[in-house]
């Protein structure tokens, strides 16, 4: 029953294994939720993270992160599923404001109605530590959700900039979305 810096409340229990050294490749951290919730939800799944490389000249770790069993529970008993497997590439610069991670990967699961879905990530989404505190979206980087006989989603994140504003285009049309 902790509430976190970004206002939500946690409780129950994170399990975290490891297998190998944080920066060595092929190391590799399981991480299960039991009987957690965050703002009454209940979140279900088992996330598990490879190093697949650190270049130190660069300062570029690269990992794989496969979410399996993912879900979400409502009060209600409505829930959504997600399964996924992305790469992220974590390019750590000079300073703490210098920091980016780009996210590629695909993903899958069914909405809260029961309708199936895809998403799959077409330019690497960015997010920067210089925007930290002003967004907790990525600063770049589009991708597209589908959802079948129902409506296909692009949405782009724009250009780098630290501006809260992504564009939503849909079967429909297109808007610019503020937060």
């Amino acid at each position: 029953g902790c509430e976190g810096p970004d206002g939500k409340v946690r409780s129950g229990i994170v399990v975290v294994e490891y297998e190998g050294n944080w920066l060595s490749q092929g190391a590799v951290t399981w991480t299960v939720l039991k009987d957690f919730y965050v703002d009454g939800l209940k979140v279900e799944g088992t996330r598990t993270v490879t190093n697949k490389a650190f270049d130190q000249s660069e300062m570029i770790l690269t990992q794989t992160v496969k979410i399996d069993n993912g879900k979400v529970i409502w009060p209600d008993e409505t829930f959504i599923t997600r399964t996924s497997e992305r790469t992220h590439k974590l390019k750590v610069g000079d300073s703490f404001n210098d920091i980016e991670l780009e996210v590629s990967g695909i993903a899958s699961g069914t909405t809260r109605a029961g309708h199936e879905y895809s998403a799959e990530t077409i330019e690497p989404l960015v997010f920067k530590s210089m925007c930290r505190g002003s967004i907790y979206l990525p600063a770049s980087g589009i991708k597209t959700i589908t959802i079948p006989e129902l409506t296909n989603i692009t949405v782009d994140y724009g250009d780098g900039s630290c501006d809260n504003k992504f564009m939503v285009i849909m079967d429909r049309g297109k808007k610019e979305i503020t937060l």
